[in-house]
């Protein structure tokens, strides 16, 4: 598209975004009454990809299935519909950046995002999600949406801190995009895969959930988890790859939230998250926890400051559409072969400053002499001399064509009305012959004349900032609030004489210059480009511990203090990135917006650094003894074990030689796992003796044995149920113990 604010349909296309392998993104904007607009996404789809009916109906199922999905971090389907031959949807326009733009913003200035932004980013998507997977195609049906595509590039944080998942552009609802994904087909990004996907088997919604894990284990780590150096390694990665907690890449995740996160990315479907729901009540409880001081709005502001230049020209841009379209409001329409039509548009008009309100009707001009002499002595011609025109219009056999070269000069005065005077009786004579042809070319002759006589007295500037984005003032006045502009801007129109700069922009110094204005053109502009000087102002940081006593780093720099500490002298505004660090407790980190004169007090509660203990023995079933107090039985995972402390632990088992040894973590963001095999013990025996009164006959574990008395008994060592029983007397029932190498005997009067 040639020019830029464009008409599409109801909409006004303002600026491309980007064009994908189906679609052209554009921005745009939708104006009703009483000066409502709202500003939209417009997808269209290619025009090679048009004409393919198959293609069309699957890229209306996403529109379909999207509708349905009414909620706060789900981007919105305004509107599916066609113009002419071309396809499009409408929908919600987000304020923002995608996660891919996000770090990328942050590794070029050196930030990240913090664990508890992570988290919060990735709750709200888990939202989504969850609500996109409790939604039913159809109520008969009833199979649920799978997003099948969920990458940072399809998580959208607005500049307030909204989070939105974007593009179910290849979700699988089945039912509604039937035989559009089948089984072995690959569809979405292969190192957002889950491993049932990259094996192209069939998915359900816990593939979403496995790659909203590697997005998270990707935000904390800063690093990309499957990522190989050909898309089949990449597959292989994902299928077999040995994944690592994120804390071993990053000391600032905590060990709950390494949990999280692996179990996310569990292979095994039945040990991962079953809910996108189960997996965001688990991250909103650890930032509850952890992170309590969160809101929505640090992470809008952290945005803000990172984005500040893209907002700027965001505004920037949307102020020159204004304009334009203010400009172009009453314009005629511009035909394909760049002429103007004249049918809906007789006078082209426009205005310089300074110059007085005169009309130029060409037609009048053509019609009768009484028509001119109105013209001519009337002062109402407005003119355009900043965009080449072109006239085309048929009448009585007449082509004519105006151009900026022919009305450019025509700066009114008394110059002006002697040109316009002499072009009347030019006309009148001509008029009386009747030759219409003859009065057009007498009329250029006569502009032309006229600008070599009369000197044009406008400039046009281009104005720039080192940094962009500071509000511009033209010759201010007293009280003035509402810049010109913002920079750069581009072809301002001045009058061609000296011109008062203010330039204003927060964090930097006023600048204020006299720039000389001299005649210039569109395509000559003069260019003004100033350096803005950095304000030194100062915030203050108060840094508090539990316990005292942690070193402070800055933006990763050791300051060499401790808790409590006030740093007073923090160049602002800036963000700050504030961790601690103590041996024998987990590490903290908290970020904040620096503001001037502000003073920000940053409490950090330190929680020891424990590790996970896992016990295993074979057999299972051993006790463990940890410092001789019995703790359960194998196997068993504890998971508040302190580093660097010795712990001496034992496991017995009946039948098999007791095993211990001393212990201890010295990483607790590795779990330390302990997995002995018990040696079974050689059989033992020893001796019962039974007797009774008057006699009695012996079983053994319900089996008989023999009468009283007995000989002696061999039997293996352990426990073992004696019953004695007597015709006469009640029987007796008993558990002894066999001691190794030992005689038991036992004596039992059965009368009584």
């Amino acid at each position: 598209m040639a020019t830029l604010p464009a008409s599409f349909g109801k909409y006004t296309l303002l600026e491309k975004i980007a064009t994908g392998g189906m679609a052209e993104i554009w921005k745009a904007k939708f104006s009703g009454v009483g000066g409502f607009e709202k500003y939209l996404v417009i997808k269209r789809i290619l025009p090679h990809l048009a004409e393919d009916k198959e293609f069309v109906d699957m890229f209306f199922d996403e529109a379909k299935i999207s509708v349905m999905l009414q909620h706060s971090n789900i981007a919105q389907i305004w509107e599916m519909g066609q113009i002419k031959d071309e396809y499009f949807i409408a929908l919600e326009y987000i304020a923002g950046k995608n996660l891919r733009e996000i770090v990328k913003k942050c590794k070029s200035k050196g930030l990240h995002l913090s664990v508890e932004q992570t988290t919060y980013i990735i709750a709200e998507t888990c939202k989504g999600l969850e609500f996109a997977h409790q939604k039913r195609t159809l109520p008969d049906i009833g199979h649920p949406i799978i997003h099948r595509d969920i990458s940072p590039q399809n998580i959208m944080v607005s500049y307030e801190g909204e989070v939105k998942i974007v593009d179910f552009g290849i979700a699988k609802a089945r039912g509604v995009a039937e035989g559009k994904t089948q089984a072995g087909v690959l569809k979405g990004k292969f190192g957002y895969m889950s491993p049932e996907q990259a094996r192209g088997q069939d998915v359900d919604h816990r593939s979403d959930i496995f790659a909203t894990g590697i997005v998270l284990w990707e935000l904390l780590t800063g690093q990309r988890l499957f990522l190989g150096e050909s898309d089949f390694d990449t597959l292989e990665r994902v299928k077999t790859m040995e994944i690592k907690y994120p804390s071993v890449f990053n000391p600032m995740v905590e060990r709950e939230l390494n949990i999280i996160t692996l179990t996310a990315l569990e292979r095994d479907l039945n040990r991962r998250y079953q809910s996108a729901g189960e997996m965001q009540a688990d991250l909103s409880r650890f930032l509850n926890i952890y992170h309590a001081d969160f809101t929505p709005m640090k992470l809008s502001s952290f945005l803000k400051t990172i984005f500040e230049e893209d907002i700027q020209h965001q505004h920037v841009l949307h102020e020159r559409q204004r304009r334009h379209e203010v400009d172009l409001e009453n314009a005629p329409t511009q035909r394909a072969d760049g002429m103007i039509d004249l049918e809906n548009a007789e006078t082209i008009q426009s205005r310089l400053p300074g110059s007085p309100d005169v009309d130029l009707d060409i037609d009048k001009l053509l019609l009768d002499e009484a028509s001119a002499v109105n013209l001519i002595t009337g002062s109402n011609i407005k003119y355009r001399a900043e965009e080449s025109y072109h006239l085309f219009k048929k009448k009585n056999g007449l082509v004519g064509t105006l151009r900026p070269s022919q009305v450019r000069s025509i700066v009114l005065g008394v110059a002006m009305l002697a040109a316009l005077v002499m072009l009347f009786l030019g006309l009148k004579t001509i008029m009386d012959k009747g030759d219409k042809r003859k009065i057009f070319d007498q009329y250029q002759k006569e502009v032309q004349s006229t600008q070599a006589a009369v000197k044009p007295t406008m400039g046009y500037v281009n104005i720039d900032t080192i940094p962009r984005g500071a509000k511009v003032f033209i010759d201010p006045v007293e009280g003035d609030t509402e810049p010109n502009g913002y920079s750069p801007l581009s072809y301002v129109e001045l009058t061609a004489k000296p011109h008062l700069l203010r330039i204003l922009k927060e964090g930097y110094r006023p600048f204020e210059q006299e720039i000389q204005v001299t005649v210039s053109t569109l395509d000559s502009p003069l260019d003004f480009k100033f350096t803005l000087e950095k304000e030194l102002r100062y915030g203050k940081i108060v840094v508090t511990s539990s316990p005292d006593g942690a070193t402070i780093y800055l933006n990763s720099t050791n300051t060499g203090f401790r808790t409590p500490y006030t740093f007073d002298q923090l160049e602002a505004p800036q963000q700050v990135t504030v961790r601690l660090e103590k041996d024998g407790y987990r590490n903290a980190e908290k970020t904040v917006a620096l503001k001037p004169e502000i003073e920000e007090v940053l409490d950090f509660r330190l929680y020891p650094r424990v590790g996970r203990l896992c016990i295993r023995s074979d057999p299972e079933g051993a006790e463990i003894y940890l410092d001789e107090d019995l703790a359960g039985k194998t196997p068993l995972d504890f998971p508040d074990i302190y580093p660097g402390r010795e712990y001496r632990l034992r496991l017995s088992k009946k039948g098999y030689q007791d095993r211990s040894g001393v212990i201890s973590i010295d990483n607790p963001d590795l779990p330390k796992t302990v997995n002995w095999t018990l040696k079974k013990l050689p059989p033992s025996f020893g001796l019962l003796i039974v007797q009774a009164k008057p006699w009695a006959t012996v079983y053994i574990n319900g089996k008989a044995v023999d009468e009283t008395p007995t000989k002696p008994i061999r039997l293996q060592s352990g426990k073992y149920t004696l019953k004695l029983s007597h015709p006469q007397y009640p029987p007796k029932e008993m558990e002894v113990f066999i001691q190794a190498d030992k005689t038991l005997t036992q004596i039992i009067d059965m009368t009584q």
